[in-house]
């Protein structure tokens, strides 16, 4: 009774509640084993035992539910609701024609503007995508801190390289809240089949894509 008591006052309490979870396990097991002495042995007590089952179990059941509550509202705050305005375009460069999916702006909007195709310093191909993004946070932030993007063909992720005549230090350039600017990031080819460019948010509580666009070679 008493382990319910204490797991029912803390079961709305963030991170403290998941110790009340324990807790509020500990003291059903508990309960469902003295109810089974009671009923044995015909000894008084069942009401109390009764109670501190019920108490450990409306713990329990506070404990998922305001969990539940707090994940939902967090990960709101820090995503967002779509913005039907903000898309991804449509555009081709240097025979890459690209089909795109809506980006979504939560603290940060992104779309993938365009893709060319070059080589890097080792000769290799390499393409140079350039986006355009937005700092709708409250708070001073670049694009490298705030953006996670990812290039892949065939399903296997490209590795970053370096182009010459493209400078991809603004990725590490702050910008204010509200301030909206292009950055470049390069990537070593594998081969002439399409790439998939995807952007979602360096921390977040899922992998929600921001931006994604594709880009055929051919």
């Amino acid at each position: 009774l008493v382990i319910g008591i204490i797991a029912l006052l803390t079961s709305f309490l963030t991170i403290i509640n998941n110790f009340s979870a324990l807790m509020a396990v500990v003291g059903l097991i508990l309960g469902i084993i003295g109810m089974v002495m009671i009923s044995r042995k015909r000894t008084g007590g069942k009401g109390i035992t009764l109670a501190a089952i019920i108490l450990n179990i409306l713990a329990f059941v506070i404990v998922l539910a305001s969990q539940a509550m707090y994940v939902s509202a967090i990960d709101e705050a820090f995503n967002g609701k779509p913005s039907s305005g903000a898309s991804s375009t449509t555009s081709s460069a240097s025979s890459a024609a690209a089909s795109s999916t809506p980006a979504y702006s939560g603290r940060y909007a992104v779309s993938i503007d365009d893709a060319k195709l070059t080589s890097d310093y080792d000769g290799s191909p390499a393409i140079v995508v350039t986006y355009t993004w937005t700092n709708n946070s409250d708070k001073d932030n670049s694009f490298m801190a705030a953006i996670s993007d990812q290039a892949f063909q065939n399903g296997v992720e490209l590795e970053y390289t370096s182009v010459p005549g493209v400078d991809t230090s603004s990725q590490f350039t702050d910008l204010k809240p509200g301030a909206t600017t292009t950055t470049q990031a390069a990537f070593k080819l594998n081969d002439t089949s399409d790439v998939t460019i995807e952007c979602s948010e360096f921390i977040s509580f899922n992998d929600a894509i921001i931006a994604e666009k594709t880009f055929s070679l051919a």
